[in-house]
């Protein structure tokens, strides 16, 4: 004994299941590329400011290298040459005069350029607390000199070092002393001199024009001042030196020169715009327009395939339907042609006139298989691309003839009164039998979903422009506007109709259309005046009707 298991269902499958799996995959891309595009962006962020952190650290180190550049270039060219001519005018010796045309001899001996900047020269005797002061300083500066000097040679450091401070608000610029003898030797004397601001400000810019304040391999050919802004502050953050116009303060170091040289402080900023040449590689390239291009897309992607996830699960429904509707529209006919066979082949019939009305029962129904077979043959073609249309030289009116000759036994059974109304011959290049279905189509629409008993017109004339016009018309319940168009789409039928018992399989008004389109004309419904449906097919044609053979 084997176990077997049934087959599968053919309709087994769940479409809405398989869509919302496919659907909830694609959005769980779509969150994944977020979070990938999320990563570019913050890893490009933390190089970003990796980057700037090193520009900043490089600031830092511009302004260390500054700071020492100061420090050298103020000791040498102002601080010590100060208090040496001051110191061999007389400044080392309390009992010595200290005059100011010895001063400007001894300065031009050492060619010291700063002589013109000096405001006053000093000298205090520490034990007496006597001062000696010339030039031409203010009383406020002089007075504060005198006051300060015990405590400045107190705090003095090992050796003879100058030191520089920076007077109160007012005074022309800074002070500048020294302390004899040197330590460890206690200190009898303080002299020195109190200078203007511009010798230090010019001393403060030759060292920032001539010190590389960075590397070469950093900064390359590109001069100090193009590269950098400096400035030197006072403990009130004022400034005594700046190198030109301040850059913005993105990149910025700070770096002290010490209390030697009065607590200044060195400000080095980094031009933002040239700020990436002080990093190997420069800065990294920002992604985000690439990065939300490729979201953006990556979404419409997605959207789009969503999209035609419903859209492939309404044509599954649309295709579910039709198939229901052309197996039910197939199964009618074949079950009275099935039973009315099985009749007379069982002679089962009680008179000819039963005869003959089973006979004429099966031509009917094989009439409307046949029609049915028919259609759905052209609309697989024209789904394909593949209808081909074999026109001839054709009178319009005979076929009109032929078509509601056919369809009459159709029309009587089911109650329907079928009315011709021609304009005459029309000739026209035409594919006949398309023409033929496109009509029966429209007949058939006519009788399904009109009542009993009423009555179809059928006509055909001729229209400006070298075009014919037919139409058939019907007294049933119409068209709303709103779906005057879409009835004519592929598997298409009117809301009412849906589920009603009236059978339908939704192609015939798409196969005459493209029938129609296919000879170079147009269709569409319109109401009639009688409240029911007008469908009116307009086709090409001639202008003047054909003469009568002789």
């Amino acid at each position: 004994m084997t176990n077997s298991s049934p087959p599968p269902s053919l309709g087994s499958g769940r479409p809405g299941s398989r869509t919302a799996y496919v659907a909830a995959l694609l959005v769980g891309t779509l969150a994944l590329s977020a979070v990938l595009a999320y990563q570019v962006v913050d890893a490009h962020r933390s190089h970003q400011n990796v980057a700037k952190k090193t520009v900043g650290e490089q600031a830092g180190v511009a302004a260390w290298a500054y700071a020492g550049a100061a420090r050298r270039m103020l000791l040498d060219k102002l601080m010590w040459p100060a208090v040496d001519v001051v110191g061999r005018a007389g400044g080392e010796f309390p009992d010595r005069a200290l005059t100011w045309d010895t001063l400007s001899v001894l300065a031009a001996e050492k060619q010291w350029p700063h002589l013109d900047d000096m405001v006053f020269a000093f000298r205090v005797d520490l034990e007496t607390e006597k001062g000696t002061f010339i030039g031409h300083g203010s009383h406020e500066t002089v007075e504060w000199v005198k006051a300060s000097a015990a405590g400045w040679a107190a705090h003095r450091s090992g050796g003879s070092q100058p030191t520089m401070v920076i007077p109160p608000s007012g005074s022309p610029g800074p002070v500048i002393y020294v302390t004899y003898p040197e330590a460890p030797e206690p200190a009898r004397v303080l002299f020195g001199a109190a200078l203007y601001e511009s010798a230090l400000e010019e001393t403060l810019a030759l060292a920032f024009e001539s010190t590389a304040l960075l590397p070469a391999a950093l900064t390359g050919a590109t001069p100090n001042d193009e590269l950098f802004s400096c400035a030197v502050l006072n403990g009130a953050n004022e400034s005594l030196f700046r190198s030109g116009a301040p850059f913005e303060p993105e990149f910025v170091g700070t770096d002290t020169l010490g209390a030697q040289y009065a607590g200044l402080r060195t400000e080095v900023r980094v031009r933002p715009e040239l700020a990436r040449t002080l990093v190997i590689g420069g800065f990294p390239r920002s992604r985000l327009p690439l990065v939300f291009g490729l979201m953006a897309l990556t979404g419409g992607l997605v959207f789009a395939a969503i999209f035609q996830l419903r859209r492939e699960g309404e044509l599954a429904r649309l295709r579910a339907d039709f198939v229901s509707g052309v197996s039910h529209e197939l199964r009618t006919p074949l079950a009275q042609i099935r039973m009315f066979a099985e009749t007379l082949a069982l002679e089962r019939v009680r008179s000819d006139e039963e005869r003959t009305r089973s006979v004429d029962i099966i031509v009917n129904e094989a009439q409307r298989l046949s029609h049915q077979v028919d259609n759905v043959l052209l609309f697989s073609r024209s789904e394909r691309g593949r209808m081909h249309l074999d026109r001839s030289r054709t009178d319009l009116s005979a076929i009109l003839d032929e078509v509601l000759e056919a369809f009459a036994p159709l029309a009587r059974a089911a109650g329907v009164q079928v009315v011709l109304e021609s304009g005459g011959a029309i000739q026209a290049d035409l594919d006949g039998d398309a023409i033929r279905q496109v009509l029966l189509n429209l007949l058939d629409n006519a009788v399904k979903y009109g009542p009993t008993g009423q009555t179809v017109t059928v006509g055909a004339a001729r229209a400006p422009g070298g075009q014919a016009i037919v139409w058939v018309e019907d007294e049933g319940d119409g068209v709303p506007p709103d779906q005057a168009k879409e009835i004519f789409d592929p598997y298409s039928r009117l809301e009412r109709h849906r589920e009603s018992a009236v059978a339908g399989s939704g192609i015939g008004l798409a196969v005459a259309r493209e029938i129609v389109r296919g000879h170079g004309g147009d269709i569409w419904v319109e109401s009639a005046m009688g409240g029911g449906a007008r469908f009116v097919v307009r086709l090409p044609c001639e202008t003047q009707p054909q003469p009568a053979s002789a």
